[in-house]
């Protein structure tokens, strides 16, 4: 199965028929965390982002750590894609903390289906990439967790200002020629 998996994602970058970009990605919220890094991959249709993140006790109670995986469909471009360009994107991530206050599976003290996994969560974004230049480029997201969109669909609980989360990005590009 994990064969399957790592063949689907290269086939996947293999398919993409135009330029592609390899790049540094330091980004600040949208769930990636306070602070986060790590690499990314552009298409002209899909991208992916690989983030380390964290966020510091004073502002989550305790320090908190992450690994973000983002999959981004880009919907169209303004501009020429190679050099100054707009493009919004949807994307889908799932956000992984290894922290021992949360959990994959359900602590034995919780009747079955009680509560959803914490310590892995799925999110749903958008946003808008501004490339600057072939070499720098950047991303403003909003983004929603699983439990923010049971809000929505159960309008209770939290107030509408409380849900998602805005994020800020920047991209350096390392593969240009």
């Amino acid at each position: 199965m994990k064969k399957a998996w790592a063949l689907s994602i290269g086939l996947l970058f293999l398919a993409t028929p135009a330029r592609a970009d390899v790049f540094l990605n330091t980004q600040h919220a949208a769930y990636a965390g306070y602070a986060a890094i790590g690499l990314g991959y552009v298409g002209s249709t899909f991208g992916a982002d690989a983030l380390y993140g964290w966020t510091p006790q004073r502002l989550a109670g305790l320090d908190v750590r992450s690994l973000t995986v983002k999959g981004l469909w880009y919907l169209f471009t303004v501009g020429h894609e190679a050099e100054v360009s707009l493009r919004p994107y949807l994307g889908l991530g799932a956000i992984y903390s290894p922290d021992d206050e949360l959990f994959l599976q359900l602590p034995e003290q919780y009747p079955k289906g009680y509560y959803v996994p914490s310590a892995l969560r799925p999110t749903l974004f958008t946003g808008l990439r501004l490339k600057l230049n072939p070499s720098f480029s950047a991303s403003l997201e909003y983004a929603l967790l699983d439990s923010e969109l049971a809000f929505v669909k159960n309008r209770g609980g939290i107030s509408y200002n409380q849900v998602g989360s805005v994020g800020f990005a920047l991209h350096y590009n390392f593969s240009v020629e």
